[in-house]
């Protein structure tokens, strides 16, 4: 086997936000430290599946842009979430697949046509140093590879190279497990600390009114343009905040926070977003709408374990 020294993917051209990414860091919060991430976790578990990874091994989120990279030691690659044009020496390949790629190959991907983030997954993942139980770079703590912030043009990332025959089974993620259809996008929301304090006007307006996605959204929350939520709560002390956190904020138009949030924060937090739908709102841009459904505890847990499970992620 090379030394993990010897195979290195080099980024020739970085026209957006690349950061090496795994299943995130849990039980820090309480130090201020969010859990961070795979921004759209279900598209990272599925580019480690088809290349028969463990499924938290770190692999590289690309986020819009066009990047082009290369290859030192013949190995094989994975891609899934955004839909983009993806070439390897110029011939064109089909994306939520797993392919071999040569030492000395070029891989070229353009700004998505659809979607957000894009996975790219290699044999036996990336090569990078844990902190705090993750791999995950955490660009505002400034954790992990490169100092945690966003890699440039001329960055190489490091990979195990060793003999492998490609894995059994998928080669390719079946269609229904892609990119969310239809619009708006519906999700679902077990009720939070401050539920109650919705007045009737508010919890009407929370659940039959459709949003849109803002400009100023990011990985750290999604700012919703809609009808403004009536909430009848009164100055809240700082609290801790999950992934998904539906907070009321003074203008009454709700945010989303999503995997790089801020640990605590004092607005009225009326829900949570499941998980899975949290992964499908990751992929939507600027404009693009949703809606809220009410929904369960036990169906968040239900639906979220059987993810993992077919993963085969033991939490």
């Amino acid at each position: 086997m090379l030394s993990q020294a010897d195979a290195k993917l080099h980024l020739m051209q970085c026209r957006g936000r690349a950061m090496v990414q795994d299943d995130g860091r849990y039980g820090l919060q309480h130090l201020g430290v969010s859990e961070g991430g795979a921004a759209d976790r279900v598209a990272f578990y599925w580019a480690n599946h088809l290349l028969g990874n463990t499924a938290d091994a770190a692999a590289l989120e690309l986020a819009f842009g066009h990047f082009s990279l290369r290859l030192s030691h013949t190995t094989r690659l994975s891609i899934s979430g955004a839909e983009r044009r993806i070439t390897l020496n110029g011939k064109t390949l089909s994306g939520a697949s797993s392919f071999d790629a040569n030492a000395g190959d070029v891989l070229e991907l353009t700004n998505p046509t659809r979607g957000v983030y894009s996975y790219l997954a290699i044999a036996g993942g990336f090569c990078a140093a844990e902190v705090f139980g993750s791999r995950s770079m955490n660009a505002r703590a400034g954790f992990g590879t490169h100092g945690g912030q966003p890699l440039t043009s001329g960055c190489a990332l490091p990979y195990r190279v060793s003999a492998h025959s490609p894995p059994r089974g998928l080669k390719q993620i079946p269609p229904r497990y892609r990119l969310p259809q239809g619009s708006p996008l519906v999700l679902n929301v077990i009720p939070g600390a401050q539920f109650n304090a919705l007045s009737k006007e508010g919890l009407k307006r929370l659940f039959s009114s459709v949003y849109e996605i803002k400009t100023d959204s990011n990985a750290m929350g999604m700012r919703l343009e809609g009808p403004e939520v009536n909430i009848n709560a009164e100055e809240l002390l700082s609290a801790g905040t999950p992934v998904g956190s539906v907070q009321i904020p003074g203008d009454g138009k709700p945010i989303v926070l999503m995997t790089e949030h801020q640990s605590i924060g004092g607005y009225p937090r009326v829900g949570t977003v499941y998980k899975r739908d949290v992964a499908r709102l990751s992929q939507l841009r600027p404009g693009e709408k949703v809606r809220f459904a009410m929904g369960s505890l036990t169906l968040a847990q239900r639906e979220w374990t059987g993810i993992r499970r077919f993963f085969d992620l033991v939490d």
